[in-house]
C-alpha cells in the first residue's frame, strides 16, 4: 500500500541527485494558467471583440468624410458638365468685398504722430544758451578781448563763426525784451504745432492725413502732411517773424545769417509716429465694417453648364454645400449611419467567413487574427488622412478632384499581409478595404476595380521579396505603373485638361515611393511589436556568422553539420509542397542550439570517444537529451530569436519517446521493480503545427536515422523514411500538422531524393605501391593510439 509514496520518494530523490551533479538544470517557467492563455488565443469573443472594431472603424471610415461625396469635382477654369441651382434662400458673405471694405477702412485711418516734449524742452534750452553765448561774445569783444570758442560747445562754435555787424545786430534784438518776448512766443507756437522730419515728409505722400498727439494726450484735427514744416521751414519762418518789423540796411542777408544759426539748434522735428496706436486705430476701423453679405433665391444658377468655372463660383459652391449639410446633417445622419453599418458589417462577415474557410491558420489564432486586423485598421485610417490632405492640397495646388483614389495608400495592406501572412489572405483583403473605400467615397465603382487591380499586382510582385532594398524597390514599381495603367483607363476622355496628366505621374509616383516608406516603416514595427517574422528578417538569421552559430559551428560541429543537413531537407521539401523555404531552413539552423549546454553528451559529437551516458542512469540521460529544447529556448530569449525560431526548437521533437533510454529503463528496473512511467521520456510538447516545423520534425528524424544505414540504397533509405513517418503518425504526432497526406508524401519523396544524394558512395579511386605502404604506417600508428587510449 506504501508504494506509490515510495516511488515518489525515490524520483524526489533521484531528480535532487541529478541536479547537484549538474545533469539537470532548473525547468523553464510556463504560464500557471494554461486555460488563460488558450482563451486569449482560441477564445471566439476575443474574435468578436476585434470583428466589431473593425466594423466601427470602417463605420467611421465611411461616414465621417461623407460631406466629400456631394461636393462638386470641379476646378477652376474648368468648363461646367453641368448646372446648379440653389434648392433654397440664403445668404453668403463675400469676403473678397468684406475684405476690400476692410482695407479701404484701413487706409481711410490717418497717421498718428506724437509730439516729443522733451526734443521741445531742449530745443528750448539749447537757443537760449545759444542767445547766452552771443551775449557774452558780444561783451567780450566790447572790452577788448578776444572771443574764443569753448572746446566741446556747439553754441559757442556758432557764435564764434557769426561776423561782427552780424553779431551785433542779433544781440541788439535779442537785448530787446519785446522783440527777445514776441520771438521765444512764436518758436512755443511752432513746437506746439509739431515739426515733422525731413524723412517723413520726403518718403510720404504730401497728401497724406495725420493726427497729432500732444503732450496732454489730446488728439488734434487732421491736417495733411504738406502742411507739416520741417526743421528748416520752421527756422525759416522764425526768421522771418522775429526780424519782420526790424529795420537795417540789409535785412534779408541778416535773415538768411540768423536762420542758418537756428538750423543749427533746431536740426531734428519734435515729432514722432505712433505706430502701434495707428495700428490699433486701424483694426478699429477694420472691425467696424459689416461683412459684405449677398442674398441668393432659392433657383438662382449657382453654376451654369458649358461655362468657365472661376474662384467664385468655386466659392459660391463650397458655401452652398456647407450649408446644405447644415440643413440636411440632422436628417440624413441616422439613415447614412444605418445603411453604411449593415454594408460593413455585410463586408466583415465575408471576409470573417473567408478565412475561416480557406486561411483557419490565421482565424483560429487570436495573435495573428488580430494582427492582420491591425493592419486592416491602419490602412482604412491612412485612407482617411490622405483624402483629408488630398482636399487641403487639391485646392492649392489646382488638382483634378478625379485623381483622388490615384493618391490613396490601399497598397500598404496588400503589401503587409502578403510579407506577414501570404498571398490568398492579401488579395482578400485588399478586396475589403477597397470595397469600405469605395463606400467612403460615394460608392465609387471605379475606385474599388482600381484599388483591386494595384493591390493584386503589387502582392505578386513583392511576395518574394528576399531583401529590404528589393522590397521598397518593387513596391515603388508595382504601384507607379499599376496606377497608371488604371487611370489611363479611366480618364482617357480628360487628357485635353492643363496638366491633368504631368500630375497623374507625379501622383502615381509619389503614391509609390508613400507606400514603399510606409510599408517599410510598418513591417519594422509589426516585426519588433508582434515579434512576427518575414523573408527579410529570416535571411538575416540565415548568415552563418550568427553567435550562436558560430559558437554551433567550434562547439559542436557534429551538430552543427546535423543542422545543415536537415535544413537541405526541410528546405527542399518545402519547396516542394509551397511552404515557405526559408521559415524551413532557418528554423533547421537553430533546431538544436540547446545542445550547446551538454554538446558531449549527444552522439554526433563524441569524435570517436566512448559515450558519456555509459555510466548514468537511463533516466538522468533522458533528462540531459529532453533538457536540450529547454535550453535551446533559453538561448533564443537570450539571443532574441523570431517567434518561429522559438517555436521550431519547442516543437520539432512534439511529445515522442527518447526510446533508446526508456527501452535502457525498462531492462534495468524490471528486477528491482521499480515502475517506470512513460511520461519522463517523452519531450514536453507542443507538437508541431506549422508546415515548416513539421518539415524540420520529420528532417531532423530522418537525417540522423539515416547515420545507422550502412552501404545506403535508394530502397533502405525509402524503406527508413517511410517507418520515421509511419511512426510518427501512429503516435499521434503529425494530429496538429497543416499538411495533407497528399503533402506528406511529396515530403517523403523530396526527403528520399535528397538523403540519396546526400549520402551516395563515391567510387573508391585506385592508389600507388607507395601510397599503399604510407596508408599502413599511417593506420598502424592510429591503432596504437587508440589502444594507449584505453589503456589510460
Amino acid at each position: 500500500m506504501f508504494s506509490p509514496l515510495k516511488n515518489s520518494l525515490f524520483r524526489l530523490l533521484k531528480r535532487r541527485e541529478m541536479k547537484k551533479k549538474g545533469y539537470l538544470s532548473a525547468r523553464r517557467k510556463f504560464p500557471r494558467n494554461l486555460r488563460t492563455v488558450h482563451f486569449f488565443e482560441r477564445s471566439w469573443t476575443i474574435k468578436i471583440i476585434l470583428a466589431m472594431l473593425i466594423w466601427v472603424v470602417s463605420v467611421c471610415t465611411v461616414i465621417m468624410p461623407a460631406s466629400q461625396g456631394v461636393l462638386p469635382k470641379l476646378v477652376e477654369k474648368q468648363i461646367a458638365f453641368k448646372s446648379i441651382f440653389a434648392d433654397f434662400d440664403f445668404s453668403y458673405e463675400d469676403t473678397d468685398k468684406t475684405f476690400e471694405s476692410k482695407e479701404a477702412a484701413r487706409k481711410a485711418v490717418p497717421l498718428y504722430y506724437r509730439i516729443r516734449n522733451d526734443i521741445t524742452e531742449q530745443t528750448l534750452k539749447d537757443i537760449q544758451k545759444l542767445f547766452d553765448e552771443l551775449q557774452r561774445r558780444n561783451s567780450l569783444e566790447k572790452k577788448g578781448i578776444a572771443y574764443t570758442a569753448t572746446h566741446g560747445s556747439k553754441s559757442s562754435a556758432i557764435a564764434a563763426k557769426l561776423e561782427k555787424e552780424t553779431l551785433e545786430e542779433l544781440v541788439r534784438i535779442i537785448e530787446n525784451p519785446r522783440q527777445n518776448r514776441h520771438f521765444f512766443d512764436e518758436l512755443d507756437k511752432v513746437l506746439e504745432n509739431g515739426i515733422t522730419t525731413p524723412a517723413d515728409k520726403k518718403n510720404l505722400s504730401w497728401l497724406t492725413e495725420i493726427r497729432i498727439i500732444d503732450s496732454k494726450e489730446r488728439i488734434r484735427a487732421p491736417k495733411l502732411l504738406r502742411d507739416m514744416i520741417t526743421p528748416e521751414e520752421a527756422c525759416r519762418d522764425l526768421s522771418d517773424t522775429a526780424l519782420k518789423y526790424y529795420s537795417y540796411q540789409d535785412v534779408n542777408l541778416l535773415k538768411k545769417a540768423f536762420s542758418q544759426m537756428l538750423e543749427e539748434v533746431i536740426c531734428d522735428g519734435n515729432l514722432e509716429y505712433d505706430a502701434s496706436f495707428t495700428e490699433q486705430r486701424r483694426a478699429e476701423a477694420a472691425t467696424a465694417v459689416r461683412p459684405v453679405m449677398i442674398d441668393v433665391k432659392k433657383g438662382e444658377p449657382l453654376i451654369t453648364k458649358n461655362s468657365e468655372v472661376t474662384k467664385r463660383d468655386l466659392k459660391l459652391l463650397e458655401i452652398y454645400y456647407k450649408e446644405l449639410d447644415q440643413r440636411t446633417a440632422s436628417s440624413n445622419f441616422w439613415s447614412n449611419f444605418t445603411g453604411s453599418s449593415l454594408l460593413c458589417l455585410t463586408l466583415i462577415a465575408v471576409f470573417w467567413l473567408y478565412l475561416k474557410t480557406f486561411s483557419p491558420e490565421i482565424f483560429e489564432s487570436n495573435r495573428r487574427l488580430w494582427l492582420l486586423g491591425i493592419v486592416i485598421a491602419i490602412t482604412l485610417g491612412l485612407d482617411y488622412g490622405f483624402v483629408e490632405i488630398f482636399n487641403v492640397a487639391g485646392e492649392h495646388l489646382n488638382i483634378h478632384p478625379e485623381l483622388l483614389p490615384g493618391t490613396l495608400p490601399l497598397a500598404v495592406s496588400a503589401v503587409l499581409i502578403v510579407t506577414l501572412f501570404d498571398l490568398q489572405t492579401a488579395l482578400a483583403s485588399a478586396i475589403f478595404i477597397a470595397s469600405v473605400t469605395a463606400l467612403m467615397l460615394g460608392y465609387s465603382f471605379n475606385t474599388m476595380l482600381l484599388w483591386i487591380f494595384v493591390s493584386t499586382v503589387t502582392a505578386f510582385s513583392v511576395k518574394n521579396a528576399l531583401n529590404y532594398r528589393s522590397f521598397s524597390v518593387l513596391t515603388v514599381i508595382s504601384v507607379f505603373i499599376s496606377v497608371m495603367f488604371m487611370d489611363l483607363i479611366f480618364f482617357r476622355t480628360m487628357y485635353e485638361i492643363p496638366g491633368f496628366l504631368n500630375w497623374l505621374m507625379i501622383l502615381a509616383l509619389a503614391n509609390g515611393f508613400l507606400t514603399a516608406v510606409i510599408s517599410l516603416i510598418l513591417v519594422f514595427f509589426f516585426e519588433s511589436v508582434f515579434n512576427v517574422s518575414t523573408n527579410m528578417s529570416l535571411l538575416l538569421l540565415c548568415d552563418h556568422n550568427h553567435p550562436l552559430l558560430k559558437r554551433l559551428q567550434f562547439e559542436a560541429p557534429g551538430t552543427y553539420h546535423h543542422s545543415l543537413m536537415v535544413s537541405t531537407l526541410a528546405e527542399q521539401a518545402a519547396r516542394e509542397i509551397g511552404a515557405n523555404p526559408i521559415k524551413a531552413r532557418v528554423g533547421a539552423y537553430f533546431h538544436d542550439i540547446g545542445k550547446l549546454t551538454k554538446p558531449e553528451y549527444f552522439s554526433e559529437n563524441n569524435l570517436g570517444t566512448e559515450s558519456r551516458h555509459k555510466e548514468l542512469p537511463p533516466r538522468m540521460s533522458s533528462l540531459i537529451i529532453l533538457n536540450h529544447v529547454k535550453d535551446g529556448i533559453d538561448l533564443a530569449i537570450k539571443y532574441k530569436l523570431k517567434r518561429l525560431i522559438r517555436d521550431a526548437i519547442e516543437q520539432h521533437h512534439g511529445s515522442d519517446m527518447v526510446f533508446y533510454f526508456y527501452k535502457r529503463a525498462l531492462e534495468e528496473n524490471r528486477e528491482k521493480n521499480y515502475p517506470v512511467l512513460e511520461e519522463e521520456y517523452r519531450y514536453p510538447g507542443p507538437l508541431p503545427q506549422d508546415k515548416e516545423i513539421v518539415l524540420i520534425s520529420l528532417a531532423d528524424a530522418c537525417e540522423a536515422a539515416s547515420r545507422s544505414i550502412t552501404k545506403p540504397t535508394h530502397a533502405k533509405i525509402d524503406a527508413l523514411v517511410w517507418e520515421i513517418f509511419r511512426k510518427r503518425i501512429k503516435d499521434g504526432q503529425l494530429d496538429n500538422a497543416d499538411m495533407s497526406f497528399r503533402e506528406i508524401a511529396r515530403v517523403r519523396s523530396s526527403f528520399v531524393k535528397t538523403l540519396v544524394t546526400m549520402l551516395h558512395v563515391r567510387v573508391q579511386y585506385p592508389k600507388d605501391d607507395d601510397d599503399n605502404d604510407e596508408d599502413d604506417e599511417i593506420q598502424m600508428e592510429s591503432e596504437n593510439r587508440q589502444a594507449q587510449q584505453k589503456d589510460a
